[in-house]
């Protein structure tokens, strides 16, 4: 029955996926190479053109701070870069009223600093400019178990509150194959998140940052190597590919 063999199929592929798996931490081991920098992100960060270490913070009401973290700073080809050190992220409104998560208040700390650097109300943003920050993103592979089909494909039965879909099939050579996939990591690169910024005027008078563009860039010299997989069915070598984009 197809049903059957599905669970299977699953636990069969999950085995294979978890001896890949522990292939696969070998070679980390071994070469040590994938998940490390070849330099730093970015690799100019110990230059002397960066700032000391600043404190940036997030103060939505006074004497209420949500959340702090070092960064620094510097003034490069008529742009802001910013290199976050969010190993020292503090947040103070996890476990209050707010239940602000780490990940949530991360994507805040990226306008707060912004506002910070150019001034709350815009003292030192003269016209748009862009602020970009350096951060370590992941390159990604996606891997396949097969299972292959001898016999027509017929749902055997599905419990119900099935949401779906129901399993498809994938066809090669006029062959159907039942296919499972993961995705996982097989690499770090680096990545910039670039904000544009002006000006804003808000009835009254009162100045302040806003942000009115987002883009991701992965620097040229930072790019996904090969993953070193081949796909089983095809022979053809699986890309490394970014996530920065």
């Amino acid at each position: 029955m197809l049903h059957i063999e599905w669970l299977r199929t699953t636990f069969y592929c999950n085995k294979l996926m978890y001896n890949n798996y522990i292939i696969y931490i070998f070679f980390l081991l071994l070469f040590g190479t994938i998940f490390s920098f070849a330099e730093e992100c970015p690799p100019s960060i110990f230059d002397a053109s960066w700032s000391e270490t600043q404190y940036g913070y997030f103060e939505p009401l006074p004497m209420e701070v949500w959340g702090t973290v070092e960064f620094k700073t510097r003034d490069f080809g008529g742009r802001v870069e910013i290199k976050v050190n969010w190993a020292t992220l503090n947040n103070y409104a996890e476990f209050g009223i707010y239940g602000i998560t780490n990940d949530e208040l991360k994507q805040i700390m990226y306008k707060a600093i912004i506002v910070q650097i150019a001034g709350r109300h815009c003292e030192n943003l003269h016209g748009q400019r862009q602020y970009v920050f350096f951060e370590e993103t992941e390159c990604r592979v996606n891997r396949y178990c097969y299972l292959h089909l001898k016999t027509n494909e017929e749902i055997f039965c599905y419990d119900d509150g099935w949401p779906g879909p129901n399993p498809t099939y994938y066809t090669y050579h006029s062959e159907n194959y039942y296919k499972i996939g993961k995705s996982i990591v097989c690499g770090i690169q680096c990545c910039e998140f670039i904000y544009t910024v002006e000006c804003a005027i808000i009835p009254g008078g009162t100045n302040y940052p806003k942000i009115i563009g987002f883009s991701k860039n992965p620097l040229p010299s930072s790019l996904c190597t090969e993953s070193g997989f081949i796909d089983c069915l095809t022979g053809e070598p699986e890309p490394c590919q970014s996530t920065c984009n």
